[in-house]
């Protein structure tokens, strides 16, 4: 009876030692994470707070930062760091714009990877995120008021003028970045990239190309990132709120980039060849500006429009003086469709949803269903068509001419308002808010 009373004691002590041996065998990181707390409720679009400190028995190869959805796929950029030794501390901002409603899956999380040469250990912190609900705040009129000089009005939704200014340049384009409530101008004689604050229209930053080609062609915001194409060749990222420069794409020598489309994972852009007609699609990873697919094509290319949460692009182009709308599947760099429009070129175009667009050809408006490749001609304008965006809160077309902007319920296209003005419109640009 003693002798099995000790085996069975014997075989305890042998289970214990063995268990804590197991568990210290896996030498883990000490990640802390201070803010934000447990389940922190945040309404989006936000800037979300991350303070923590690591500490490990061995050196830190990299820390990866970002806010995951409950497939453990990024929702925000990923931030990275290479740290020093075997302990990093650091608060750094995170922004994370709106969910798709198609692709809300909570849980979220704050995730933290450290690798350490050996392994990759994640930590995981569990938050909560809601959608603020977006409201169309009014409109910029963009327009050539004297020689070098554009001037710019802000209209708000009432249709009212509620501030206008002056800068020196001529038109090359513009966008607005509705996470960092700026109006981005791009201008030729002086070749700058010029952001000004929605709220009083004081100039922010200011960005100049760079040589020996220095001027500017595109411009598009997306998130908290402004994305340019150069004519040395290649695409700047620049912070849509002060203007750093987060990386520049591979250069494509002896090509000009001209229209940018921003897919889930790729940035895309249409070249032409400094010395010749002939044109390239080139893609490049948006994490890094590495080059991804090139593809040659003998599209003019008018707009891209990049489909929501997959990679792929509907390009409104020209072909031998006819329309052509083409879908592109930018991560197999295969063209998927295309529809022609015979003797009709396109001009202007813009987006509704995913699978519905407007475009222009000299006076008339045509709507494109890309699932079923339909168009149809809605209706025509007395004057040809200089610009046309959609205003999707409020299911309006604004539509400008020569000296004229108009304003359409969509999609009776009833006339809402007129909007008379003294100068030659280049474009419209429409400010969304929260």
């Amino acid at each position: 009876m003693k002798v099995g009373l000790k085996i069975i004691m014997i075989t305890f002590l042998l289970l214990i030692l063995n268990s804590c041996v197991k568990e210290n065998s896996k030498d883990e990181p000490a990640v802390v994470i201070y803010s934000p707390d447990y389940k922190e409720v945040y309404m989006l679009p936000e800037i979300i707070n991350i303070d923590f400190s690591i500490e490990h028995t061995k050196l830190l190869e990299y820390v990866r930062v970002s806010i995951d959805n409950s497939e453990m796929i990024a929702i925000s950029s990923q931030q990275y760091f290479y740290p020093e030794g075997n302990s990093f501390t650091d608060e750094i901002n995170i922004p994370v714009d709106n969910i798709p409603d198609e692709s809300i899956s909570p849980p979220y999380y704050v995730h933290i990877a450290v690798g350490d040469f050996t392994e990759v250990n994640h930590t995981y912190l569990e938050i909560e995120l809601i959608n603020s609900n977006s409201d169309y705040k009014g409109c910029y009129i963009i327009g050539k008021h004297e020689v070098n000089m554009l001037n710019i009005e802000y209209f708000n939704k009432e249709f009212e003028k509620e501030y206008s200014f002056e800068i020196d340049g001529n038109y090359s384009d513009s966008d607005v970045s509705e996470r960092s409530n700026m109006l981005i101008i791009a201008t030729s004689k002086p070749e700058y990239t010029r952001a000004f604050n929605c709220n009083d229209g004081k100039q922010e930053w200011k960005k100049q190309p760079q040589l020996p080609y220095p001027e500017f062609n595109k411009v598009v915001a997306d998130n908290n990132m402004v994305y340019l194409s150069t004519e040395i060749g290649r695409i700047m990222g620049v912070t849509s709120d002060e203007g750093t420069q987060v990386y520049n794409t591979t250069i494509l020598r002896d090509t000009i980039p001209e229209n940018i489309c921003i897919t889930n994972d790729y940035i895309i852009a249409d070249f032409r060849l400094r010395n010749s007609n002939s044109k390239i699609w080139a893609s490049f990873y948006k994490s890094t500006g590495s080059k991804y697919h090139v593809l040659t094509t003998n599209f003019n290319t008018v707009e891209l429009f990049g489909i929501t949460n997959e990679n792929k692009m509907v390009a409104f182009c020209n072909n031998n003086n006819s329309g052509e709308i083409i879908t592109f599947d930018v991560a197999n760099n295969i063209i998927e469709s295309s529809n022609y429009i015979e003797n009709k070129e396109i001009h202007h175009s813009s987006k509704l949803d995913d699978n519905n667009y407007l475009f222009t050809s000299n006076s008339t408006i045509y709507h494109f269903n890309l699932q079923d490749n339909l168009v149809t001609a809605l209706t025509e304008t007395v004057d040809d068509i200089i610009d046309i965006k959609y205003n999707y809160i409020n299911n309006q077309v604004i539509i400008s001419t020569i000296n004229k902007v108009e304003v359409f319920s969509y999609p009776e296209f009833s006339l809402i308002s007129t909007i008379d003005i003294p100068y030659t419109v280049k474009a419209v640009e429409l400010l969304y808010g929260y």
